[in-house]
């Protein structure tokens, strides 16, 4: 079997991703233009971003990958002034060194609300999905740590195998990571907390007459990682 092209965008430099990296560090340390940098034209606040199930099992294949780090990013947008927020997966080993390419994530869509319906395997979840959506607003307090501002989310290399897995078939299918807000009380206070969370789930995508639809597969949804730093 022929190896398969990866479509323009799949990947990010060092350089790049250093810039991008940086830029999220700015703009949450400073909180400017922190609710556009969510959304696009004419669209609601994004809520996901996605990866062909191609770019996963390339990500996944790395001899030696322990972990998948989902790095948060701010990326110039060609068609805007406005920066937009993104992701990059890349594969860490056991010693936490990178060892696969940046794959950079496709939102281009993402502001498109995922269905809730019964496919939903639990209210826990669905919470966290709609205290996204039901935000007023953006504030860096969403993406505070004991240890400073996020920087994104490590994941088990499980988290991504297993839905692969439950996928069976590639065919027409995705992988969306969804964007929740987590409500919790911390230890110093008593005062509710709302922090920023990535959700994973399968998704297929069908063709109709009007758009293109994506669809929950029967799959759960996994939300297993922690967040960095401390790690990186």
């Amino acid at each position: 079997m022929n190896p398969q092209n990866p479509p323009p965008g799949t990947f990010i430099t060092q350089q790049e991703f250093n810039a991008y990296s940086a830029a999220w560090s700015e703009a949450i340390s400073s909180g400017h233009n922190l609710p556009e940098i969510f959304q696009r034209t004419g669209q609601a606040r994004l809520t996901y971003v996605k990866f062909s199930l191609q770019t996963i099992v390339w990500l996944l294949s790395t001899v030696g990958a322990r972990s998948v780090k989902a790095q948060f990013l701010l990326k110039p947008d060609a068609d805007l002034k406005q920066s937009h927020f993104t992701l990059a997966l890349y594969a860490t080993d056991a010693l936490n060194g990178r060892i696969s390419a940046y794959y950079l994530a496709d939102n281009q869509t993402g502001s498109d609300q995922p269905p809730f319906n019964d496919q939903i395997p639990h209210d826990l979840v669905k919470a966290w999905l709609q205290n996204w959506t039901a935000a007023k607003q953006v504030t860096p307090a969403m993406f505070a740590s004991s240890y400073g501002p996020m920087e994104g989310y490590s994941f088990d290399i499980a988290d991504f195998m297993d839905p692969l897995f439950a996928a069976r078939t590639y065919d027409n299918k995705e992988m969306h990571i969804g964007f929740g807000l987590h409500e919790h009380y911390p230890a110093s206070g008593t005062e509710l907390r709302q922090t920023f969370g990535l959700v994973i789930r399968i998704y297929k995508t069908t063709q109709t007459a009007a758009r293109v639809q994506d669809d929950p597969s029967d799959e759960p949804f996994f939300d297993l990682s922690h967040p960095f730093p401390p790690g990186g």
